[in-house]
C-alpha cells in the first residue's frame, strides 16, 4: 500500500491521502488539506525579430526549472534541494507547466494508511509557467520562486534559450523570489528564412514608404508581414519552407500581388529552409479617388472613418480613410467601379451615402478615370454616449487602462470602455435611460459616480439617446496597505515570508471512521483547511514588510522564516485562531508585528567501529507523522517516543549543553576489499572475446562465509529500494531533514526541526547505515521527542563495516561495458542499496548487512535483468552475505533494447505499435509527448516517425528470425461510400486473410476536410491518432478488414483523391510483418457525381453558419442569401469554380456589415442547369 500525492491545480490546493495505487488515482477530497500559494512572481517581456525588430505574435515562452524554491505548507518552509524520493522532481516527472501524476514508491504490505499531514511538501509541477505572446509580442508569466531558464519557440524562428543560446546548459538563469518586482526580458529571435524587396511608385520609381507587405503560406496557414522603410525596402522574417503569395498595400495605391512572369505558378514565391529570398519588388500604381467632408451640426468632425466597399467585388475588398480636423477626407487607391460608401465614429450614428437607411437603399458612388467626385459629404448625428476622464486623486495624473462600466438601472444591461493614455473614455450607443457608472483600475478603489465606493450613495447618470453626456469624471483613490515587522530573539529577521489571505469561516471536519485492520493508526479529525494566499512579500534588512493594493475586507496574516516556527497574527499557529485584520478602503494599517520562535536542532558525531576515517557521511532526520496533526500510534504498535533528557536518550537543552547518549552497540563486521579492477583476459570473471559471451564464471568469495545462493524459484517480496545517495523515509515517517556534516571530524548538526517525533539515520561509504540508539531500522529505533526551540545534542553513531557485492555489467553479444547503468542489491523483506555502473562497466554495492540479496541491473538502451539472466524476480538467483564478506567478480550480461521497445519488455511486438499510436500527433511541449517515439528527432511524432518505426520493426523481426512478407501479401482499396447529408465517406478495404492487426498511415486534405470517425464493418472502432500531416489507424482485427472513414467538409475540396495511403502495415498470426503496395491501391475520387446543396450547419445558428455544396463540373456558381420577401441579403459566392466540394460561411450580416434580424432566411445555389433552395433560421 503506497501513498499518492495529487496536485489540484485548478483550485490552487495541494492535498494528500493514503490510497491503494493499484486502484488508480484518488478522487479529490471533500476538503483541501494544504494550500499552495498562488503564483506570486511575474516575468514579463517582449519578443521581436532579430533584424527588423518586428513584434512576434504567437510565440511560446516557457520557464523551465533549474532548482525549485521553497513552497510554504502549513506554516513551515520546505527545505530546498531535491524532492523526497516518493515524489518525482519536475525534471523526472515531466515538463514544467504541464501536470503529471506522481509515481508512488513501492511499499511493503504492512505500510500504514491514513492522511499524510505535517511537514514540508515538494510539488512535482509548476502550474502556469508558460505564456503566448500577443499581437505586440508581449508576454506575462505568473511564476513561483526558484531558478529558471527561459525557452522561446515561435513558428518560423530558431528556438532558443535566454539569452540567445541554443543549449540549455549555456542558458542564462533567472532567480525568482516572492515579493520581488516583475522581471523584464528583452528577447530577439533569429529567423529561419527571410523574404525581402522594395516597393516603388509605377512610372516615377519613387519609394513608397507608408505601406505593408504580407506573405501568406499556401497551405500551412502561416502569415507574416513587414512595414516599408524610408527607402521603400522591407524584410519579412519568420518564414518556414513553403509556397507563399506576397502582396503589397500602401495608402493611395492599388494593392499588388507579386508575379514573376507567365505560367500557373507565376504568383507563387517559393521559400527554402535557411534561405534569404531577395528581389521580391513591387511597382504600385496610383489608384482613383473621391473626397468630401463630414460634419455634425454644421461643423467639421474629425476622426470619422469613411469606408468604400466595391459592389460585386470579392469579399473583403474595401478601402478606408479618416477625416481630418476640419472634417475633410480623401479616399484614394481605388479601382474604377461603383462603391457603397458609409461613415462611422463611436458616439455617432452610422450613415450610408446618400442619407440611406441601409445598404440596400444606398446611392452608389461611381469612380472612373474621368470621374473622381469631390462632393461625397456626410452629416452625422449624435447617439447616446457617456464621456469623461479617470485620474488619480493624489496627483491628478491620468489613469490609463481603467475600465468604466455603465449599468442600466431599468434593466438595459451594461456597456463598458477602457481609458486611453490620457485617461479619456467613451461609452457609445446608449438609449434614453438612467445609468450607474463605475470605474475600476489596478491599484485603486473601485468607485461609483460621483467618487464613492458605496453603491447606495452613487449618483445616477441620465443619458439621452441623441446627445452626449460629458464630464462623468472619476478621481481614483489608492487601495489600502498593511505593514509590520518580523523579529526573532536576536533582532529583525531579513527575508521572512509574510502571506496575506482573506479571512474565511472554517468548521472543524468530522472525525474519520476507524480502520478495519488491527494495528493500523487511528485517524483522528483532520487539521483545519488552510486559506489560499492572496499576496506574499519578504521582509527587508530591518525586518519590515508592507502589502500594497489591498481591497477593503477582513484578512489574516502569516509569517515564516528559515529556522523559525511560522505563525499567524497575533501569536497563534492555526488560521482559525488568527486575529482578523479589518481593512477599510484606502486605509493604511500598521503595527502587524511578529515575534518568531526558532525551530529545534539536533547534533552529534559519526565514527567508524574500526577507527578508520569515514567518507561520504550523511545524516538524515525523519519526522514521525505527528499526533497533533491527526495520527495516534496504536496501543502496543511500536516503541513510544522517548522524551529528550530521559535515561538512555539524548540530552535536550535550550542553551546547547552536550551530553552523551550511550555507547555504540554494533560490533564490526568483516571488512571488504578495494573496488574491483576491470577484468583482464587471464583474470577470473574476464569476459570472452567480443561477440562470444559463453558460460559465465561463478562469483568468487574473498572472505570465508560469503556465497552465491544458486537456488531458484524463491518468491520475492521486494521492499523499497533507494537510488544511490537518496534515503527513503521509513514506514510511518515523512519528510527528511539533512544535516550539515564536518567531513574531517564527523560531527554534524541538523537545524530547522519542527515540533514532532524523529528518528535519525547515519550512513557512510562502505559502512552499514544505523538509526539512533544503535538500531538497525526505524522500527527498532526509539523516536526522539522534539519540542519547539529544543537543542538536542549527543545523538552519536558508531558504524560497522558492511559486506559488498561487486562485478561488471556488460552487453550481451559484444561484451562492451554498459555505461550509465545501475545495480541494486535488495535484502529480502527489507530495503536495498544501489550503485552506479562505472564507465568500464564495474559496479560495487557496499554497506550491506548479512542476508540474502536480490541483484538487479539496468542501463540506458538495455533490458533490465535480475541475476542470473532472468527478467522475473521469482526466478532470480540470490546472493548471500555472511560476516561482512564481499562477493566479487560477478558478470551480468544485459541484452540491447530495441529503440522501438517502448514498453521495455524486451520484445518488439504489436503492444509497442499501439503505444506508438497513442502518442501519434503529439509535439514537443505537449503533455503526452514521448521523446523516444520521435524517431527522426524533429520535435513531433508524425508519419515520418511511423515510417521509421515500421523500418525498425522489420529489422527487429529479421534479427529475431521471424518472417517478413513483401508487398504481395495483400492489397488495399479506397472507394466512395454513402454518408449523411453534408458529410463525405470513404471505405478502406484491406484484402488479407491471416491478420491479427494492422496500422494504416493516411493523409487527406486537412484544409477542406475535418475527420470525424472511423468504424469497422462489424461495428468495432479502430484507434485513430492525428498529426498535422495525417492520421494513423491501428487495430487488432482479423482480415479481410473494411473500415469506413467519415469526414465533414469545412473548406474547398477540389477533384482528386480524397484519402492518400502513405504506408499500410499488416501483422499476421505468425508475427510476420506485411507492407502493402500503397502505390497500387485503388483510390476514391473526390470529384462529385452531381450538383448538391447541403443543409446549413449549425441550424438554427448565431452568429455564423456554414453551407456546403458540390459541383461535378467546372463553371459559374452563385450562392445567395434572401429574406422571405425575396430581397437579396448577402451574396456568398458569385464566380467560376472548378469541380469539387466547397463550404461557404455566412456571418449573419448583410452586404454592408449590419447584423441581420432574427428570422427565417432562404439560400439558393444556381449553376448551369441546376437551381436548389433551402431554408435556415437565425436566432439572435
Amino acid at each position: 500500500m503506497g501513498v499518492i500525492i495529487a496536485l489540484n491545480i485548478t483550485a490552487g490546493l495541494l492535498w494528500a491521502q493514503g490510497i491503494d495505487p493499484s486502484k488508480g488515482s484518488p478522487p479529490p477530497p471533500d476538503r483541501a488539506l494544504y494550500p499552495i500559494p498562488a503564483p506570486n512572481v511575474t516575468v514579463i517581456g517582449r519578443i521581436l525579430t532579430e533584424v527588423g525588430r518586428t513584434p512576434i505574435a504567437g510565440a511560446y515562452v516557457r520557464l523551465e526549472p533549474v532548482s525549485p524554491g521553497p513552497i510554504v505548507i502549513y506554516g513551515e518552509v520546505a527545505q530546498p534541494g531535491p524532492p523526497p524520493p516518493n515524489v518525482r522532481s519536475d525534471q523526472a516527472a515531466g515538463r514544467a507547466g504541464q501536470p503529471q501524476t506522481p509515481t508512488p514508491d513501492k511499499k511493503p504490505e504492512s505500510a500504514t494508511q491514513g492522511p499524510v499531514v505535517g511537514g514540508p511538501v515538494y510539488p512535482t509541477i509548476y502550474p502556469g509557467l508558460g505564456a503566448v505572446t500577443d499581437a505586440e509580442g508581449n508576454f506575462k508569466i505568473a511564476a513561483y520562486p526558484g531558478k529558471f531558464v527561459v525557452r522561446i519557440e515561435a513558428q518560423g524562428f530558431e528556438p532558443e534559450y535566454y539569452d540567445n543560446v541554443k543549449d540549455k546548459k549555456d542558458a542564462k538563469q533567472i532567480e525568482l523570489q516572492y515579493g520581488m518586482p516583475p522581471v523584464e526580458l528583452a528577447i530577439r529571435l533569429k529567423s529561419i528564412s527571410t523574404l525581402a524587396g522594395k516597393v516603388t511608385e509605377a512610372g516615377t520609381g519613387n519609394a513608397v514608404t507608408l505601406g505593408t507587405v504580407v506573405a501568406a503560406a499556401e497551405r500551412i496557414g502561416l502569415k507574416r508581414s513587414a512595414s516599408l522603410g524610408p527607402d521603400g525596402t522591407y524584410l519579412i522574417e519568420g518564414l518556414l519552407e513553403g509556397r507563399y503569395t506576397v502582396q503589397a498595400r500602401a495608402r493611395g495605391y492599388l494593392p499588388a500581388t507579386y508575379t514573376s512572369g507567365t505560367g500557373s505558378d507565376n504568383n507563387i514565391v517559393t521559400v527554402r529552409q535557411n534561405t534569404a529570398v531577395t528581389g521580391i519588388d513591387f511597382a504600385l500604381s496610383k489608384g482613383l479617388a473621391f473626397s468630401g467632408k463630414v460634419t455634425v451640426e454644421g461643423g467639421g468632425l474629425a476622426g470619422v472613418i469613411v469606408v468604400a466597399s466595391r459592389i460585386n467585388a470579392k469579399e473583403g475588398l474595401e478601402q478606408t480613410a479618416e477625416s481630418g480636423v476640419d472634417g475633410s477626407y480623401t479616399l484614394s487607391g481605388l479601382l474604377a467601379g461603383d462603391y457603397i460608401v458609409y461613415a462611422r465614429k463611436p458616439g455617432y450614428a452610422v450613415q450610408v451615402y446618400l442619407n440611406a437607411k441601409d445598404r440596400s437603399q444606398a446611392k452608389p458612388v461611381t469612380v472612373a478615370a474621368d470621374k473622381q467626385p469631390t462632393d461625397i459629404h456626410f452629416a452625422l448625428s449624435r447617439v447616446g454616449t457617456i464621456l469623461g476622464t479617470v485620474t488619480a486623486k493624489a496627483d491628478g495624473k491620468p489613469v490609463a487602462g481603467a475600465v468604466v462600466t455603465a449599468y442600466g438601472v431599468a434593466g438595459f444591461g451594461s456597456r463598458q470602455a477602457k481609458t486611453d493614455a490620457q485617461g479619456r473614455y467613451l461609452i457609445p450607443d446608449l438609449p434614453t435611460a438612467d445609468f450607474l457608472v463605475t470605474a475600476s483600475a489596478k491599484g485603486f478603489v473601485t468607485l461609483f459616480y460621483e467618487n464613492t465606493p458605496d453603491k447606495a450613495k452613487a449618483k445616477q447618470v441620465r443619458v439621452l439617446s441623441d446627445a452626449h453626456t460629458t464630464d462623468i469624471n472619476f478621481a481614483m483613490a489608492p487601495l489600502a496597505t498593511i505593514s509590520g515587522t518580523a523579529i526573532g530573539p536576536d533582532g529583525p529577521i531579513e527575508g521572512a515570508q509574510v502571506m496575506l489571505s482573506l479571512r474565511i469561516q472554517i468548521k472543524p471536519p468530522e472525525p474519520r471512521p476507524l480502520p478495519p485492520e488491527p494495528g493500523r493508526p487511528v485517524p483522528m479529525p483532520l487539521p483545519y483547511p488552510q486559506p489560499g494566499y492572496l499576496m506574499i512579500v519578504k521582509t527587508g534588512a530591518n525586518g519590515a514588510f508592507k502589502f500594497e493594493n489591498v481591497e477593503a475586507g477582513a484578512y489574516i496574516v502569516h509569517a515564516s522564516a528559515k529556522g523559525f516556527i511560522g505563525e499567524y497574527y497575533d501569536d497563534v499557529r492555526s488560521p482559525d485562531a488568527a486575529k482578523p485584520i479589518e481593512v477599510a478602503a484606502s486605509q493604511s494599517v500598521t503595527g502587524i508585528d511578529f515575534r518568531l520562535i526558532p525551530l529545534a536542532s539536533t547534533s552529534g558525531k559519526v565514527a567508524a567501529a574500526d577507527g578508520k576515517p569515514l567518507k561520504g557521511i550523511e545524516v538524515v532526520a525523519f519526522v514521525q507523522r505527528p499526533m497533533r496533526d491527526g495520527i495516534v500510534p496504536p496501543p502496543g504498535g511500536g516503541p513510544q517516543p522517548l522524551p529528550a533528557g530521559q535515561a538512555g536518550g539524548p540530552t535536550t537543552t535550550k542553551e546547547g549543553a552536550v551530553a552523551s547518549s550511550g555507547q555504540g552497540g554494533t560490533q564490526p563486521r568483516q571488512p571488504g576489499s578495494q573496488p574491483p579492477q576491470p577484468p583482464t583476459k587471464d583474470a577470473p570473471g574476464s569476459p570472452p572475446p567480443s561477440g562470444q559471451m559463453g558460460p559465465q564464471p561463478q562469483p568468487t568469495q574473498r572472505q570465508a562465509g560469503g556465497s552465491a545462493d544458486q537456488k531458484g524459484g524463491v518468491v520475492i517480496q521486494p521492499g523499497p529500494v533507494a537510488p544511490e545517495g537518496v534515503p527513503i523515509p521509513p514506514d510511518g515517517y515523512v519528510t527528511r531533514f539533512r544535516a550539515e556534516v564536518d567531513a574531517q571530524t564527523g560531527t554534524y548538526k541538523i537545524v530547522g526541526l519542527p515540533e514532532g517525533n524523529y528518528v535519525v539515520r547515519a550512513s557512510a561509504d562502505g559502512y552499514i547505515p544505523e538509526f539512533n540508539g544503535d538500531a538497525e531500522s526505524a522500527e527498532k529505533a526509539t523516536p526522539i521527542s522534539v519540542k519547539d526551540g529544543d537543542k538536542i545534542t549527543g545523538v552519536d553513531f558508531v558504524l560497522a563495516k558492511g559486506g559488498a557485492i561487486s562485478g561488471f555489467v556488460l552487453g550481451d553479444g559484444d561484451g562492451r561495458p554498459v555505461r550509465g547503468g545501475q545495480v541494486t542489491a535488495q535484502l529480502l523483506g527489507d530495503g536495498g542499496n544501489a550503485s552506479r555502473v562505472q564507465p568500464n562497466g564495474a559496479f560495487r554495492v557496499d554497506g550491506l548487512r548479512d542476508g540474502r540479496y536480490l541483484l538487479r541491473a539496468e542501463g540506458p538502451g538495455y533490458v533490465a535483468e535480475f541475476y542470473d539472466d532472468t527478467r522475473q524476480p521469482d526466478k532470480a538467483k540470490l546472493i548471500e552475505i555472511k560476516a561482512g564478506a564481499e562477493v566479487i567478480d560477478l558478470i551480468i550480461g544485459l541484452a540491447r533494447q530495441s529503440p522501438i521497445d517502448f514498453n521495455g519488455d524486451g520484445v518488439v511486438d504489436f503492444g509497442d505499435l499501439f503505444m506508438f499510436a497513442q502518442r501519434f500527433g503529439q509535439r514537443k511541449g505537449m503533455p503526452q509527448f514521448n521523446e523516444a517515439m520521435d524517431l527522426n528527432g524533429d520535435g513531433g511524432i508524425d508519419l515520418e516517425d511511423f515510417f521509421a518505426f515500421v523500418s525498425q520493426f522489420t529489422k527487429d523481426l529479421k534479427r529475431a528470425g521471424k518472417p517478413v512478407a513483401g508487398a504481395e501479401a495483400g492489397r488495399a482499396s479506397f472507394t466512395s461510400a454513402s454518408a449523411p447529408s453534408g458529410l463525405v465517406a470513404v471505405r478502406m478495404t484491406l484484402d488479407a486473410t491471416d491478420l491479427t492487426g494492422y496500422a494504416a498511415a493516411l493523409s487527406y486534405d486537412r484544409e477542406g476536410l475535418t475527420f470525424m470517425r472511423a468504424e469497422r464493418q462489424d461495428g468495432g472502432v479502430p484507434t485513430v491518432s492525428s498529426s498535422p500531416d495525417g492520421i494513423l489507424l491501428t487495430d487488432r482485427a482479423s482480415g479481410p478488414v473494411t473500415v469506413t472513414l467519415t469526414f465533414r467538409p469545412t473548406g474547398d475540396v477540389r477533384g482528386g483523391d480524397l484519402v492518400t495511403p502513405k504506408m499500410i502495415a499488416l501483422i499476421g498470426a505468425d508475427g510476420a510483418l506485411r507492407l502493402l503496395d500503397v502505390a497500387a491501391a485503388v483510390q476514391a475520387d473526390a470529384t462529385p457525381k452531381a450538383f448538391s446543396l447541403a443543409q446549413n450547419a449549425p441550424n438554427p445558428f448565431n452568429p455564423a453558419t456554414q453551407i456546403a455544396f458540390e459541383t461535378p463540373a467546372d463553371g459559374p456558381v452563385n450562392l445567395t442569401v434572401y429574406n422571405l420577401l425575396g430581397q437579396r441579403v448577402r451574396v456568398l459566392v458569385d464566380e467560376r469554380r472548378v469541380a469539387g466540394r466547397y463550404v461557404a460561411t455566412w456571418d449573419g450580416k448583410d452586404e454592408i456589415g449590419r447584423p441581420a434580424a432574427t428570422g427565417l432566411y432562404l439560400y439558393r445555389l444556381t449553376a448551369p442547369g441546376f437551381t436548389q433552395t433551402r431554408k435556415m433560421l437565425l436566432l439572435r
